[in-house]
């Protein structure tokens, strides 16, 4: 039996796609394939809007600290 997909979120702030902007973009994990959400769920220039904008998307979300492996824009994670 499969496990069930895993959903995360991930915050950047200042990517390529959007200067100077905080963005949030999902992902459903299963098995080992990472698949990205077509659009951000949040673009705005307020940390703690887009800190909700995951909260609604996927109450009782814990977030993760950023690793140092990961990109530079790549503020936190949260599953």
């Amino acid at each position: 039996m499969m496990p069930a997909p895993l959903r995360l979120f991930t915050l950047y702030w200042n990517p390529r796609d959007y200067p100077g902007r905080f963005v949030v973009r999902g992902f459903t994990i299963a098995g080992a394939a990472a698949a990205p959400d077509e659009v951000p769920i949040y673009v705005g220039v307020f940390l703690e809007a887009a800190r909700r904008a995951i909260l609604a998307e996927l109450p009782g979300a814990v977030r993760l600290e950023r690793s140092p492996e990961d990109e530079a824009q790549i503020l936190e994670v949260w599953l």
